[in-house]
């Protein structure tokens, strides 16, 4: 998602010449993030999305200061942010700064690059991090089986896709909740869900059946794990927001979010998942005149 230089009008308005915030003494509006929104400059904006994202913390009053936290980290646009956040609001600029102690992981498939961009990335925001390959995570085998059958298949069925797409997601959860656990010995793990993904999954989880563990999904901090509670600090930002906050915090998302069976896509080019349905749902309802659609899921 692109957004063009001077006053960005994600809903198209362009109307407003102040910032609703410091009243034009950062600068000019800059963002409008939902038609029903007041415009923010730019400062306003980054300021506004370091509270939002510390609130999160406080809200739930779950993680104490110096807690050790694990923090998942891909290389996509929403991981990227979470990391450049935790950065900010560690900041000592910061007058109320989160004070837990972050370990970033970074998970690579087997057979896949070494992810060097995404190692520049963590080296730059300077919390300690780890680089692990997945087959270094021991997980139930039929899982693992299942996954390379789907890769390996010449052409895949709308059914088949949606399965395999469900697995791979769970598969890498669980990868990151057994290396938090047992190789860090953290209690936390935070994940880069942000609001519109969220929205898409709650829909794609109903339409698949599995509408009771949704309100787990959705929630700021899931407790279905016995060892470990993962935490979800974007899930209060929109996609455009944060595209948005790496377009003025001056970042790139290193890569988009890759998944093996991705390979097998261009096998198919007319094959889809609920998941990517849900998403494009979504994401036309939200930018066609209903700016709460995310919002609405979401409750």
């Amino acid at each position: 998602m692109s957004v063009p230089d001077g006053l960005v009008s994600i809903s198209g308005r362009s109307n407003v010449t102040n910032c609703i915030k410091c009243k034009g003494v950062n600068g000019v509006p800059a963002v409008f993030i939902r038609k029903d929104d007041p415009p923010l400059c730019k400062t306003c904006f980054l300021s506004g999305c370091v509270h939002k994202f510390r609130s999160a913390f406080g809200k739930a009053n779950i993680v104490r200061n110096r807690d050790a936290v694990a923090l998942a980290f891909s290389g996509g646009a929403s991981s990227l942010a979470m990391l450049q956040l935790a950065k900010m609001c560690h900041s000592t600029s910061q007058a109320r700064k989160l004070r837990f102690q972050p370990t970033v992981i970074c998970l690579y498939d087997v057979g896949q690059p070494y992810p060097h961009k995404q190692e520049e990335a963590m080296k730059v925001v300077g919390f300690d991090y780890r680089i692990v390959r997945t087959d270094e995570i021991p997980l139930d085998k039929n899982e693992g089986d299942f996954v390379d059958q789907l890769s390996a298949s010449t052409a895949l069925t709308n059914s088949a896709l949606t399965a395999a797409e469900e697995t791979l997601r769970w598969r890498r959860l669980k990868q990151l909740v057994l290396y938090t656990s047992r190789s860090l010995g953290h209690r936390f793990l935070l994940v880069g869900d942000n609001a519109s993904q969220l929205a898409a999954q709650c829909l794609a989880g109903i339409a698949q059946g599995r509408g009771g563990s949704v309100a787990a999904e959705l929630d700021f901090a899931d407790t279905r794990f016995t060892d470990v509670t993962i935490l979800r600090p974007m899930f209060n930002f929109l996609a455009n927001e944060v595209v948005l906050f790496l377009r003025y915090a001056g970042l790139d998302a290193v890569i988009e979010p890759t998944l093996s069976l991705e390979q097998t896509l261009a096998r198919g080019p007319g094959v889809n998942s609920i998941q990517r349905l849900t998403q494009d749902f979504i994401s036309s309802l939200q930018f066609a005149g209903f700016p709460s659609t995310t919002k609405a899921v979401l409750r």
